[in-house]
């Protein structure tokens, strides 16, 4: 029987290159129908299916997705897997004959779910719209309940090779598999601040849709992703000029004028949420979380971290 996991929690897959990585230790079998994704490339012969047949597809892989995080916090688990089981993105299949984005299109990237603006114009932004309502009524799904969401993504994964001629600074290294595709694929590189840029719209835009999302899990090898300058690229070692003789380990100097907004939007953000909840509670100051709120009205295990909250307060006045 195939258990929940396989639909809603990722699968483990080799992770070759961690980017970055949040572990989550889950011992659950939760036997549950995951919907089949198929993969096979879009045929002209293939009627075009109606927005309400989509509309209800969705529908009733909410309800799945709402029973399978119930059945989780009955359970005890705490994150819930908020990607898997996404609808394949079949618009990847770009070139006639070429079988390659098969081994993709059911492993999204952030930046084709929620593509910045520069991104815009060269993918399907009906797909990408649709993901993003069904990623937020998740989102509003795990919040009803308390629990927190999981993001698995392959990144850097390829991007349409329109987007690289109108960018070429942005063009990072091959990634697919040449004994499988017709056509190289190449991903952005990720040491261009122009993409560091795209990542951050993009994930600005994420977790605006669904702010419960807060681990993350990345494949960053295989499957249209990958670093440059890996040796376990397919089409073998390559990359971005810029690149070539920078370590991995090397720190990356950020420039002042982009540092300081960045740092400006981290402190506002922590200004409204001290606000709001000073607002909502006021002379309260809160210790832990039950139940992914601040803890009120019941004895406290602990008080020696009391000065946080308060602590905030008088950073921010």
């Amino acid at each position: 029987m195939k258990s929940a996991l396989t639909h809603f929690l990722p699968a483990p897959r080799p992770l070759i290159r961690l980017h970055a990585f949040t572990a989550l230790a889950l011992a659950l079998l939760l036997p549950v129908h995951s919907p089949a994704q198929s993969s096979t490339p879009p045929d002209s012969s293939t009627p075009t299916v109606s927005a309400e047949t989509l509309a209800a597809r969705d529908a009733a892989d909410l309800a799945a997705f709402e029973r399978f995080a119930t059945d989780a916090k009955a359970r005890g688990l705490t994150h819930v897997s908020i990607t898997t089981g996404l609808p394949p993105s079949l618009w990847q299949f770009d070139t006639p004959g070429d079988p390659y984005p098969g081994w993709f299109v059911n492993n999204h990237s952030i930046l084709k779910i929620f593509p910045p603006a520069e991104l815009q114009p060269f993918v399907d932004l009906d797909y990408a719209r649709r993901v993003q309502h069904i990623i937020a009524e998740r989102g509003q799904v795990l919040q009803k309940l308390g629990l927190k969401g999981h993001w698995n993504s392959d990144e850097p994964q390829t991007l349409p090779e329109a987007f690289f001629r109108a960018y070429p600074k942005l063009r990072g290294p091959r990634v697919d598999q040449p004994n499988r595709s017709r056509v190289p694929r190449f991903a952005p590189c990720v040491d261009q601040p122009e993409t560091l840029k795209l990542y951050r719209d993009a994930l600005h835009a994420m977790w605006t849709a669904a702010p419960v999302i807060d681990s993350f899990s990345f494949l960053t090898s295989d499957s249209g992703a990958g670093f440059c300058w890996v040796p376990g690229l397919y089409a073998g070692i390559n990359g971005h000029s810029d690149c070539k003789d920078r370590p991995m380990a090397e720190p990356r100097a950020i420039p002042l004028d982009d540092l300081r907004p960045r740092l400006e939007a981290a402190f506002d953000f922590a200004a409204r949420q001290v606000l709001a909840t000073t607002e909502r509670l006021p002379d309260f100051f809160p210790i832990y979380t039950v139940g992914g709120r601040w803890q009120r009205g019941v004895e406290l295990w602990t008080d020696w971290c009391g000065g946080f909250h308060a602590g905030m307060m008088w950073i921010l006045a």
